[in-house]
């Protein structure tokens, strides 16, 4: 298998299907598809309803999952003046921030991202002071 991380194709689903069928252990499944045992118990596991492992029902439930997964936001000029609000007005840390909007608001960007947006000289220095003296 390449470096780094490849999803299972459809076709791999399928013979985890028919593997699963005839009997043949996770293991020997693993070893013929060239990927981690772990891999193929996660599917296995991740994707198994009342009728058991389906290869469609399995890729189309990973390709939904893909889709609906939370991409990581970039800092905009909204996100921006978001924080400096929630910093000034409602005093909350980053972690708080980032918490708080990935639940309340599909938002999704790291804490560290937010510090460093406040050091790295883009507020004033009354803003970042109080960042430095609560939070860190």
């Amino acid at each position: 298998m390449p470096l780094g991380y490849q999803h299972l194709s459809l076709e791999e689903r399928y013979y985890i299907e028919i593997a699963l069928k005839e009997g043949t252990s996770i293991n020997q499944t693993a070893k013929a598809l060239g990927r981690p045992q772990g891999t193929i118990s996660k599917e296995i596991q991740r994707n198994k309803g009342k009728r058991g492992y389906r290869h469609k029902q399995a890729h189309e439930s990973s390709l939904m999952r893909c889709l609906e997964k939370v991409k990581a936001t970039k800092l905009t000029p909204e996100i921006c003046a978001k924080i400096k609000k929630c910093l000034v007005k409602e005093q909350w840390s980053p972690e708080q921030m980032s918490g708080r909007w990935k639940r309340q608001e599909n938002i999704e960007i790291h804490h560290k991202t937010i510090y460093r947006y406040i050091f790295g000289n883009s507020l004033s220095v009354d803003v970042r002071l109080v960042v430095q003296i609560k939070y860190t």
